[in-house]
C-alpha cells in the first residue's frame, strides 16, 4: 500500500499542476497508463513475496482501533511530494529554462517518473531498515521485475514504433544524467530520513 499510493500521488500532482498552470502536459494519458502498467503490476506483486524483517516479532502489535492505512498516507504524501518536485521541476527546467523541445522534455519527465518509482520500491520496503541492510536483491523477484521494467522503458523511448505510440524521443547522455539524478532523489531522501530516524531513536 505504501508503494502503490506513493507511486500514484506524484502523477496526480504533476498532471494537476500542468492543468492549473495552463502549460503543456508533462505526462500524456498514454504515458500514465504505461507508468501504471510498469510500476503497479510486477514490482508491486513482487513486494508480496518480500522477506519478513528479522526483528518483526519485536515490533509492538497494532492497536485494534488503529486504522489500516495509519501511517501509510503520510508515507505516500512524503514520497509523492518528492517525486512531484523533481519530476515536474525537471520538466519545467528542460522545457522553459534549457529550451529543450517539448517531446524531449516530456520524455525526460516520463522516464523520470518510471525510474523514480523503480528506485522508490527498494527504499519503501521497510519503515526503519536501510535498503542496503535488507539487501537490494534479497527479493530476486523484485529485482527481476524492476530490471524488466527498465528494459521495457528503454524500448518505449528508443524503438521507432514505440516512440510513435508513446510520443517519446531518444535521450542523450546529458538527459540521462538529469533523469537519474532526479529519479534517485526519492530513494536517497527516504534512506537518509530512515537513517536519521534510527539514530535519533537510539539517543
Amino acid at each position: 500500500m505504501r508503494f502503490l499510493l506513493s507511486a500514484n500521488f506524484d502523477e496526480i500532482l504533476v498532471v494537476l499542476s500542468s492543468v492549473l498552470m495552463g502549460i503543456p502536459l508533462s505526462l500524456l494519458p498514454i504515458q500514465i497508463l504505461w507508468i501504471n502498467l510498469m510500476t503497479d503490476s510486477l514490482p508491486a506483486l513482487a513486494l508480496t513475496n518480500d522477506i519478513a524483517e528479522s526483528d518483526l516479532m519485536k515490533h509492538k502489535p497494532y492497536k485494534p482501533e488503529k486504522e489500516i492505512l495509519s501511517g501509510v498516507v503520510n508515507w505516500a504524501f512524503f514520497a509523492g511530494v518528492i517525486g512531484y518536485i523533481f519530476t515536474f521541476g525537471l520538466f519545467i527546467f528542460s522545457f522553459y529554462v534549457v529550451k529543450r523541445p517539448l517531446i524531449e522534455a516530456r520524455t525526460m519527465s516520463f522516464t523520470t517518473t518510471v525510474f523514480f518509482e523503480f528506485f522508490l520500491v527498494f527504499a519503501i520496503r521497510s519503515e526503519k531498515k536501510s535498503a542496503f541492510k535488507m539487501g537490494i536483491c534479497s527479493n530476486p523477484l523484485l529485482c527481476l521485475a524492476v530490471l524488466g521494467g527498465i528494459f521495457a522503458q528503454l524500448f518505449a523511448i528508443y524503438n521507432p514504433v514505440a516512440q510513435t505510440i508513446f510520443k517519446t524521443t531518444s535521450l542523450s547522455l546529458s538527459d540521462w544524467v538529469m533523469v537519474i539524478v532526479s529519479a534517485s532523489s526519492g530513494f536517497i531522501i527516504i534512506e537518509l530520513w530512515k537513517w536519521i530516524k534510527v539514530k535519533t531513536s537510539k539517543k
